[in-house]
């Protein structure tokens, strides 16, 4: 009869052991996250349809771009300001910030088509220090020819960074969206900022911490793990 009872403590011993790793893989995305955010405008590209481009302030949060059209008139304006984020679990939307436009009054052919958003973030928990994201943000100018929603200049913001960064097995990158705003402008279904001419608006920027799945163990992983786990007990049992 001792066998059996052999057995069977062998099982629940290789039964627990495979849940608690599991359990380990499962829970590897509930580390939590505090930290400042800060940002540069980097990268400006004229394009094809802005062959002189205007800019001041490259290489800080705060920028013009565009030439003024008349001796009172002010060029386009963009302005990144940062926050802080406390125990912000993964995959859980948090404040990165916010970001102010400005559309202004400018010359054809002195705008600019894009220019970079450099975020970091500084990160006190993990203690990882600064991480840093590559954002090109996409500027569209339009002519000033239509109702005021036809006329609003906009901001298409990419989804996500190409920048990792790992905490122990897991790999992290950014995502960012703009959140609902009030004020001179207004969000598009298509998720663009889009800003009234003449006018500005602030709009805030949602970040989730989220992974990277290529260099991360999943949900097949963590049943091929179990599958394992049950043959081998299975192999002891023929032995014992």
């Amino acid at each position: 009869m001792s066998k059996p009872i052999k057995a069977c403590f062998r099982s629940k011993t290789i039964a627990q052991a495979a849940a608690v790793f599991a359990a380990g893989l499962l829970s590897a995305h509930a580390q939590p996250f505090s930290g400042s955010s800060s940002g540069i405008f980097n990268d400006p590209v004229g394009g094809p349809d802005n062959a002189s481009p205007v800019t001041t302030g490259i290489g800080t949060s705060s920028i013009t771009f565009g030439k003024a059209d008349a001796a009172n008139a002010t060029p386009n304006a963009l302005k990144f300001t940062g926050a802080s984020f406390s125990d912000i679990a993964s995959e859980t939307p948090f404040d990165v910030g916010s970001l102010y436009y400005l559309n202004g009054s400018t010359v054809g052919g002195t705008t600019l088509e894009s220019v970079g958003l450099d975020l970091s973030l500084s990160f006190t928990v993990p203690s990882l220090g600064l991480e840093k994201f590559e954002f090109p943000l996409s500027i569209t100018t339009t002519p000033n020819n239509g109702n005021q929603a036809e006329s609003a200049d906009y901001i298409t913001l990419p989804a996500a960074s190409s920048t990792t960064f790992t905490v122990g097995p897991d790999t992290y990158t950014l995502k960012l969206s703009f959140g609902q705003f009030t004020g001179g402008g207004y969000l598009d279904s298509d998720g663009t900022f889009r800003v009234y001419e003449g006018d500005s608006a602030t709009a805030p920027v949602e970040g989730i911490i989220t992974t990277d799945l290529r260099g991360v163990p999943d949900n097949g992983s963590t049943l091929l793990l179990l599958g394992g786990a049950s043959a081998l007990l299975c192999c002891w049992r023929r032995r014992s």
